[in-house]
């Protein structure tokens, strides 16, 4: 992996044709990447949070479970697990030790964190076995820091201490892992990033990206940042000319052209991409984790196999694709880039023969 062929905006699913394939022609297929909430419990409150409405309970999720589920997902073409969900997964603390025997399974493993608690010890044993490892840090100032992300504002300060630890362990163990950080683009913290991404540049980690905030409808936090002003691009270019052949800013320009844009009607995305919560239960996507009208089953209660193959999954997978109205949905999700290219493929032009 080089940081030029970072794909951040958009979707992979050309890469697995074979799937895509099956699924065109309505055969079962199974989840190529799931998404997984190791813990409600989180040891920030940050005030733009998606999930302030499950309010962080100390919930964790039992991770021989997700062992186990490692085990039987990839015998049915799972590619990946993400480890992000509905609090902070490091506040479980046997995440490490389950990243590694879910990478032992032929598993992808990749995490989003505060990383507040990525220390040397825990970098040490899950950097070897991660695609990437994404860190949430969303000011270039302390008291900054602390007030948007409800903390102490010397967190802001060891944050960056793990991080270069976690690249100079990358370095010195010669190791793939990609080491990125990922911020929020806010009225409140625009001024400050310019001066976060030459702190990154400097500690040595791979990117930089800025998105914008989008909005879950059962938050209270709203964003007032006007992507399009001529000041808020000028900004933007600022920062991007930070980059270097070792460091890339990644201005996620596509996300910012998409708030307000769905070009599709329902939600197709669903048996390509599954999220699971603290609780165990499944989802068809992050935004609707707690709302039990879109839960279709638990890793407590049954297997995988009973859960992808039960009647309540099918016929939630049914209304979402033929009745689902997602234009109420939480905008540019996660599966907004999937469905974009799935709905273009299901609206088949006349005489596809001439190519």
């Amino acid at each position: 992996m080089t940081i030029n062929n970072l794909q951040l905006d958009d979707h992979k699913l050309l890469y697995h044709l074979n799937v895509l394939h099956d699924w065109h022609q309505g055969k079962e297929i199974y989840p190529l990447t799931i998404s997984i909430g190791p813990t409600r419990a989180c040891n920030y409150r940050c005030v733009f949070c998606a999930y302030d409405y499950l309010e962080h309970k100390p919930i964790y999720l039992d991770l021989d479970r997700i062992v186990k589920l490692s085990k039987d997902t990839a015998k049915r073409g799972t590619k990946s697990f993400f480890f992000s969900g509905d609090g902070e997964p490091l506040m479980n603390k046997e995440l490490p030790d389950c990243i590694v025997q879910v990478y032992k399974n032929n598993i992808d493993t990749a995490l989003n964190t505060n990383g507040v608690l990525l220390n040397k010890e825990v970098s040490e044993k899950i950097l070897p076995v991660m695609s990437w490892i994404r860190v949430s840090v969303n000011a270039g100032e302390s008291e900054l820091y602390g007030k948007l992300h409800g903390t102490n504002s010397s967190m802001y300060h060891k944050v960056l201490n793990n991080l270069n630890d976690a690249v100079d362990i990358k370095k010195n163990k010669e190791l793939k892992c990609t080491i990125g950080v990922q911020s929020l683009l806010l009225e409140e913290n625009i001024g400050s990033l310019i001066n976060l991404a030459k702190e990154l540049k400097r500690l040595g980690v791979d990117y930089f990206a800025l998105k914008p905030f989008l909005q879950h409808p059962s938050i209270n936090y709203t964003e007032k940042l006007d992507y399009n002003s001529e000041s808020v691009n000028f900004m933007l270019r600022e920062i991007e000319n930070i980059s270097s052949e070792k460091f890339r800013v990644v201005i996620r320009r596509e996300s910012l052209k998409k708030i307000a844009l769905r070009n599709y009607e329902r939600c197709l995305s669903f048996p390509f991409i599954a999220d699971i919560d603290s609780k165990g239960d499944f989802y068809p996507c992050g935004p609707h984790i707690g709302n039990p009208m879109f839960c279709y089953g638990n890793i407590y209660d049954n297997d995988f196999d009973e859960i992808w193959q039960s009647e309540k999954r099918k016929r939630l997978e049914y209304y979402m694709q033929t009745s689902f109205d997602c234009s109420k949905c939480m905008p540019n999700c996660r599966n907004d880039a999937v469905n974009r290219f799935l709905w273009h493929i299901k609206q088949e032009p006349a005489h596809v023969n001439f190519i």
